[in-house]
């Protein structure tokens, strides 16, 4: 099983290859500006997409996908967003799925940030987003990275993960959580989660910021491919 994970496009997608794998996961931002148009296109595309499951989630700039949002200025009164998601695309929003035995929740919700689409004050307001998250998850599809990681680090040096979900990742203990948002943070970073005695090993999650774009919008960031195989030994702190 050979999984792929890829995030925020921007509109892009029609010069982004993605490798051959079982599944395909996008962490949102898809669009530049949320319209409908923009959305659509993107899409068109991840459905003509030959892997056999297509995941994906919003992201801070997709406000088709929010239709209380005040900037989302194209959907229409009644109208349902997730309508125009094509059959074989699996658009996940505080949800989760079974694939193939592997458990994935998906969110579209960060850290509020001058009120772009899908922005949570920290503290509660995000965290019961989180709550959510099944103690038995194997990935968690998120939009922007949690705390505690140089994954989140934007170019000025800021740190702006979410402490919120680090939390509840420590508590869950997942083999992946993949996200995107911050583009210059574009890598991985294996965690180590350690309960009790900490001379024990502890299960290891492994954190993958996969943006395509860089801070320019420039793509030039490749898709992140993982054999699933190896990553159950990573977890377990076994020698791949």
């Amino acid at each position: 099983m050979r999984i792929v994970f890829f995030s925020d496009p921007h509109g892009q997608h029609d010069i982004l290859n993605l490798p051959e794998a079982d599944i395909a996961i996008c962490c949102g931002d898809i669009s530049m500006s949320g319209t409908k148009t923009q959305v659509k296109s993107f899409l068109d595309w991840y459905s003509s997409q030959p892997h056999k499951y297509k995941i994906m989630i919003a992201g801070n700039h997709d406000f088709w996908f929010e239709p209380s949002h005040p900037r989302n200025r194209t959907l229409l009164p009644g109208e349902n967003p997730r309508a125009l998601v094509p059959d074989n695309i699996i658009y996940l929003e505080d949800d989760t799925i079974v694939i193939e035995g592997i458990k994935i929740f998906g969110s579209p919700w960060t850290p509020w940030f001058h009120s772009w689409a899908f922005n949570a004050q920290r503290g509660d307001e995000i965290k019961k987003h989180w709550d959510l998250i099944e103690s038995d998850t194997d990935i968690i599809v998120v939009h922007g990275p949690p705390s505690g990681t140089h994954l989140e680090r934007c170019r000025g040096g800021d740190m702006v993960g979410c402490m919120e979900l680090s939390n509840r990742i420590a508590e869950v203990k997942p083999k992946i959580c993949n996200f995107g948002h911050i583009h210059e943070a574009y890598g991985i970073d294996d965690k180590e989660i350690i309960f009790g005695n900490p001379e024990n090993p502890g299960k290891i999650t492994r954190l993958i910021n996969c943006s395509v774009l860089n801070l320019q919008y420039e793509l030039v960031n490749a898709p992140f491919l993982v054999d699933w195989d190896e990553i159950c030994k990573l977890h377990e702190n076994k020698k791949v």
